[in-house]
């Protein structure tokens, strides 16, 4: 992965689901998702569509380079957290701290862990290859040592159609 692509996958997922800037609801096929876009100022572009449980983030950057991150998750049940004294809210108002504060640190190609108070955040590497270029992750968020809220990612060039 490139710079200006890693760079741009921060940004973006910075920029949309962090700030909650951009924002819409667009239809792919029949399903409607939530998706954000993003130019960058030197005419990269992001964008994102999600639905609750997953969603697919692309960007090309401005060497025409295509790159998209898969990701898959959520948080736990309902009853899992109110047996740890926590709402869904908490848990994504501390995933967009961790996107905000660190994004350039995590869901890339390293390791990256980070503990505030009761909280701990982490994503581990599980696989990567060069050729064809395959990345895949995964990010979880504990509270109190409870597992709360579990993503996978994957990471690959892509190309256009």
């Amino acid at each position: 992965m490139s710079e200006l692509q890693s760079n741009l996958l921060t940004e973006g997922l910075q920029k949309g689901f962090g700030e909650g800037t951009n924002f819409q609801i667009t239809e792919r096929g029949s399903f409607k998702l939530t998706s954000s876009h993003y130019i960058s100022e030197d005419g990269g572009i992001y964008h994102d569509e999600w639905v609750i449980g997953g969603g697919q983030e692309l960007v090309r950057n401005t060497n025409g380079e295509t790159l998209t991150r898969t990701y898959v998750g959520n948080v736990v049940s309902s009853e899992r957290l109110e047996a740890v004294g926590i709402s869904e809210k908490e848990i994504l108002i501390f995933l967009k701290k961790i996107i905000i504060e660190y994004g350039s640190q995590t869901r890339f190609n390293t390791d990256f862990e980070s503990i505030f108070e009761n909280w701990k955040y982490s994503y581990k590497v599980t696989y990567k290859e060069k050729d064809p270029f395959i990345i895949n992750g995964i990010e979880k968020i504990f509270y109190k040592g409870n597992s709360v809220f579990t993503h996978t990612f994957g990471i690959s060039k892509v190309i256009e159609t």
